[in-house]
């Protein structure tokens, strides 16, 4: 299935998409389905939300840490993601839906976990 989602814009608390607006993270699938993002704690990536990811076999997790660059991965994860031969690429999430553009015209398999507040 191809990838049709576009990302448009994101400031405090919102991101605007081409399949609607947003004012919570979101998890972006390798299909470009969004999701509300699900997590326990609101400033960490725990692996608990990348194992979400990991059987649709993306390249690349995208992870926007928020409009300042506030939020944070577990080392745990980098290793998890290494391991699974997953690239993640951590960027404030204004750089991050510019990316994430640009990654799916390259037909790349993405998925993106992107923070919309600090």
């Amino acid at each position: 299935m191809e990838n049709k989602t576009r990302l448009i814009s994101t400031h405090f608390g919102r991101i605007s998409t081409n399949k609607g607006d947003y004012e919570d993270d979101v998890w972006i699938n390798v299909d470009g389905s969004i999701e509300p993002r699900i997590r326990k704690r609101n400033h960490i990536l725990n692996i608990q939300e990348v194992e979400h990811f990991i059987p649709q076999k993306p390249d690349i997790l995208l992870f926007g840490t928020g409009q300042y660059g506030d939020a944070e991965v577990e080392e745990e994860i980098k290793e998890k993601l290494k391991s699974k031969k997953i690239k993640l690429i951590e960027q404030k999430t204004p750089d991050a839906i510019r990316t994430y553009n640009q990654l799916v015209d390259e037909e790349k398999r993405i998925c993106a976990v992107l923070h919309v507040t600090c």
